[in-house]
């Protein structure tokens, strides 16, 4: 049957004239019909020597659904001109289905958590249909059904070793599951919804799900399969497949509640229908090499069950079980029962009753002050020195460190795990940490074996690690643990010998034999060893907690600690937005669309309160490095001798001076400081106006100078904004500058002459790189024939370096040094003082006499002693760590490559700036009222993968970039490699 066949049969059974294309099927002939009125639909026949009951099973559920309010798409059956829904031809059993619109699953990119629930919780609403359903066709032997994966055992020979050692492994645990697996509730499945039969909507940015397709084939089973189904096709190709599969059977629960048992038998009918897939392959390789599609799923399935197979089954059903609002670990409850029923009868691990003792508690959270920065952190012996000290100061022999903890001190490789949105590191502490002195004995709380004893070597490992198993009754096995000994632990104990209570088992290490820590027992219970044998882990996602705290019980349970500095606790970033909104003002803006709660930062990054990570993209105020210790350092040794006013002298006040003009045109002669940027442009326009006597002032379009009264009168990016109360009378404003505009130049020299004929003095106040304006960088003579008649006139021109100087934009140290001016006055913001409130108004000797009017000037913290400590420190590293050099470099390398990836992604319009402090512009050429959102999406995309950024210019379509100095070439590297696989998603570079 060819599609001239196919054709005839629409036309005479359907009246319609149309064409069409073959598509690829496993059993039936398919065709896609083309109207001639537009419309589309699929023709689909069985052949005479194919069982019709097959067809039959189809139609009488497709027949079913169209009876129901069933709220999704599915293909529809079309009545023949004849009025059946079926017709006889003389190549088969022929029957036509409506087309159902949208986009294939595999094809969209990415399967976000709202997608994922949604897919979820639309299979189950078709189960709750195909519940109420049945017929006698469906209950056939069906080759393709998770449950019935044995007949794959005659197969193995089509496979390598090692991917046939993985198949015995699914075998074997679904034969022992066999009967289980036929007292599961049964039901018509749909039994293939895979990710070629879920249809989503059309919508790029947020695509919906629309319905499933492809009802062939039908059959009766155990109803889960249809859930296990989808998932093993939908967690292909992604890093983190039991994650995706989380999100679905959430959906799927919270529409059709899943039972323990059916959740517990899930991960294996998942591999069993993987399984399956690549021996059907596998099989028609041999039979057909030729034929692609039997092989569409084959490597990917493949893939797939490796990792599945290595991945810890009860932690997968874990996740399973969290997913559906249950508790993860069906062992938490019973054990912790038990040990709150048992409270009093261990054996002190330490020889002291810790509930009795004094102890004091430590804060290594995220954003605790008591740890310091991370230099402090890094520094082992200093970590030492101070934990002990203060147990000394308190008068105790044990310190703790709290279980439930989020920390960011776990830093090396082995503490990252793949994600689906970029690596995430493992910060949440599950175990209870206890200082003691190194060479303090350990003991058993009570009877059990060793289960392991090994020396965990590497930094940031274990060291010599026990644990232990305990059988306290019949139905009761659980696990402790007992990391960071000393090496004379390892002769103490052998592994499968049994522990008394109170019996010692080993002795606290020191560094660096204990996996480099401060001396201290990691104790931890474990409910299940997830088969782990010499290892565990002590710390886990934070996306992943409550599954983890179900696995690993709060060990204070058997330690009896009552001080309440135990809890850890911390308020939702709901809470806080909500108590925020009532305390300060409602239009203080909050970054990106989901908020973050920062509590530490430290160099290119920012840290939230459960120790995630983010990269600052965006951050020029932390100009070198976000909590540079030489800069803290400087600001603490200054704070704790003096901090008063200008009216007093003082040296470093006048080295900072003396270092700001050295790297400033001769012109230059004084220096001004004050708190911030906004404050310095307030106070350079006022000495500007008083200088020539006139308010009228030239600004560029989309300028922003700063928050102050004066400066959001000069800044057309806010009093033309929402809320803004327009340009006033003696406000002029330049033509727009785009980048690359050879004519700019002209234009904006006549409008000049336009608003100020004759000689008539005014200020001009810039950026030499407009920032607000989308990181413009204006053409060469640019400024020169502004500043030249601006000269000509006896006005004042006022360079702004709040966000580009200070050696930023690499090729110098100023911005105004790229076009050959000498400005009268520069404005010099918080990089300065990298965060710190300190800024300064750098002027020329006219400016500053007649400024010198007999009216003093005076800031009360401007220019203080700490301030001024900090901001010459900055000035000190700068120098020091060679950073105007690195932004050159890096900043060149980044956007070179930019601009090659530039060259395949036509929606990047221009990539345009120096050192760091670039943009990079989108368009789009044929559909510009999506500019806006495609931009929307790349920023809320990035955040997704940690990290962050912002968007500016007119059309809001610039992202703007301008990180710490100190960011790293690797860290540009994660930014490409991630900014990249964005623009592949949903077609975005195509546009």
């Amino acid at each position: 049957m060819n599609i001239r066949h196919a054709e005839q049969i629409v036309l005479d059974h359907y009246g319609c004239a149309c064409t069409s294309i073959r598509l690829e099927s496993e059993w039936g002939m398919t065709f896609r019909i083309s109207a001639e009125n537009g419309t589309y639909f699929l023709l689909k026949v069985s052949p005479d020597h194919v069982d019709k009951s097959r067809a039959e099973l189809e139609i009488a559920t497709i027949s079913h659904l169209m009876q129901s309010d069933i709220k999704m798409a599915f293909p529809r059956l079309v009545e023949s001109v004849e009025g059946n829904l079926s017709v006889e031809t003389g190549f088969g059993l022929a029957r036509m289905y409506h087309w159902v619109e949208g986009r294939l699953w595999h094809e969209v990119h990415p399967h976000t958590p709202q997608l994922l629930a949604s897919l979820g919780s639309h299979l189950a609403g078709l189960k709750g249909y195909l519940d109420k359903f049945d017929h006698p066709a469906a209950h056939y032997y069906c080759e393709w059904s998770p449950d019935q994966v044995a007949w794959v055992e005659e197969y193995l020979d089509l496979f390598k070793e090692e991917e046939q050692e993985r198949i015995r492994g699914v075998l074997k645990v679904s034969k022992h599951w066999h009967d289980a697996f036929s007292r599961l509730p049964h039901a018509v499945n749909h039994n293939d919804a895979n990710d070629h039969n879920i249809v989503v909507s059309q919508d790029q940015f947020s695509p919906q799900f629309i319905g499933f397709i492809d009802f062939g084939d039908l059959h009766y089973g155990p109803r889960i399969n249809d859930l296990a189904i989808c998932l093993a096709y939908t967690m292909m190709r992604t890093p983190d497949p039991v994650g995706v599969a989380a999100h679905i059977i959430g959906g799927f629960h919270f529409i059709s509640p899943l039972s323990e048992d059916e959740l517990m038998y899930l991960l294996t009918l998942i591999q069993s229908r993987l399984t399956i897939t690549i021996t059907k392959a596998a099989m028609r390789a041999r039979e057909d090499p030729d034929n692609a599609y039997w092989q569409v799923s084959a490597v990917d399935a493949s893939s797939l069950l490796a990792i599945l197979c290595d991945y810890p089954d009860t932690l997968a059903t874990c996740r399973f079980r969290h997913a559906c609002g249950m508790e993860p670990s069906p062992d938490a409850k019973p054990l912790i029962d038990w040990l709150k029923e048992n409270k009093g009868t261990f054996f002190p691990i330490t020889g002291m009753d810790l509930g009795a003792e004094g102890v004091e508690v430590f804060d290594w959270s995220v954003g605790s002050l008591e740890m310091g920065g991370f230099d402090d952190i890094a520094d082992v012996g200093l970590s030492t020195h101070k934990t002990f000290e203060r147990m000394a100061a308190t008068g105790v022999n044990v310190g703790i460190g709290r279980y439930n903890e989020p920390r960011a001190v776990y830093t090396t490789p082995k503490y990252a795990v793949p994600g689906n949105n970029g690596p995430e590191m493992r910060t949440i502490h599950i175990g209870i940490d206890i200082f003691l002195a190194p060479g303090s004995p350990l003991y058993a709380p009570l009877d059990g074996r060793v289960f392991a004893i090994v020396n965990d070597v590497g930094d940031k490992e274990y060291g010599p690690l026990v644990i232990l198993e305990h059988n306290p009754e019949p139905d009761l096995i659980f696990y402790t643990l007992y990391g960071h000994n000393s090496m004379s632990t390892m002769g103490l104990l052998y592994p499968g010998v049994p522990v008394e209570r109170g019996q010692q088992i080993a002795y606290v290490g020191d560094f660096p034999e204990n996996g480099n820590w401060v001396p201290h027992s990691h104790f931890q219970i474990i409910t299940d060893m997830l088969g782990y044998t010499n290892d565990y882990p002590g710390v886990a996602l934070a996306s992943q907690r409550e599954v983890w705290l179900s696995l690993c019980p709060d060990p204070n349970l058997m330690l009896g600690i009552s001080d309440p500095r135990m809890h850890v606790v911390s308020k939702s970033v709901g809470d806080m937005l909500e108590h925020r909104l009532e305390v300060l003002g409602p239009n203080l803006s909050i970054s990106h669309e989901r908020p973050l709660h920062i509590v530490r930062g430290w160099k290119s990054n920012l840290y939230t309160e459960d120790g995630t990570s983010y990269l600052d993209t965006r951050n020029n105020i932390a100009h070198v490095g976000h909590e540079h210790p030489r800069v803290v350092k400087a600001g603490q040794k200054q704070v704790a001798v003096l901090n008063t006013n200008t009216r007093y002298m003082h040296m470093v006040r006048q080295e900072l001076a003396d270092r700001l003009l050295a790297s400033l045109p001769d012109n230059i002669t004084h220096i001004y400081f004050v708190n911030s940027g906004s404050e310095a442009g307030d106070l350079a326009l006022r000495m500007a106006r008083n200088h020539t006597g006139t308010h009228k002032t030239l600004v560029m379009d989309q300028a922003y100078h700063g928050a102050t009264s004066a400066c959001i009168e000069v800044s057309p990016y806010k009093f033309e904004g929402t809320g803004g109360a327009g340009c006033k009378d003696h406000i002029h404003v330049l033509p727009h500058l785009r980048s690359i505009d050879a004519q700019s130049t002209g234009r904006a020299v006549e409008f000049v002459k336009s608003i100020n004929p004759g000689e008539l003095s005014m200020t001009f106040i810039h950026e030499a790189l407009p920032g607000s304006g989308g990181q413009i960088v204006p053409p060469a003579d640019y400024f020169i024939d502004i500043y030249k008649l601006m000269r000509s006139q006896g006005s004042i021109c006022i360079a702004d370096e709040v966000q580009t100087g200070l050696g930023r934009i690499g090729v110098a140290f100023w911005a105004f040094e790229l076009f050959g001016i000498k400005p009268d006055i520069v404005t010099i913001g918080k990089p300065l003082g990298n965060g710190h409130p300190v800024a300064a108004v750098a002027v020329s000797q006219e400016v500053a006499r007649s400024f010198d009017n007999g009216m003093e000037f005076f800031s009360s913290f401007g220019g203080n002693p700490v301030s001024c400590a900090i901001a010459l420190e900055v000035l000190n590293v700068i120098r020091d760590e060679d950073l105007q050099s690195h932004a050159a470099d890096i900043g060149k390398y980044w956007m070179d490559a930019l601009r090659k990836l530039a060259l395949d992604n036509p929606v990047i319009h221009e990539v345009r700036g120096y050192g760091l402090f670039f943009g990079i512009e989108f368009a789009l050429h044929n559909d510009r009222s999506q500019l806006s959102v495609i931009c929307n999406y790349i920023q809320n995309r990035l955040m997704d993968h940690r990290i962050l950024t912002s968007f500016d210019g007119p059309e809001h379509n610039v992202m703007k970039i301008k990180p710490p100095m100190c960011i790293t070439r690797e860290e540009v590297d994660y930014f490409m490699e991630t900014f990249e696989g964005i623009l592949r998603e949903n077609d975005i570079a195509k546009r």
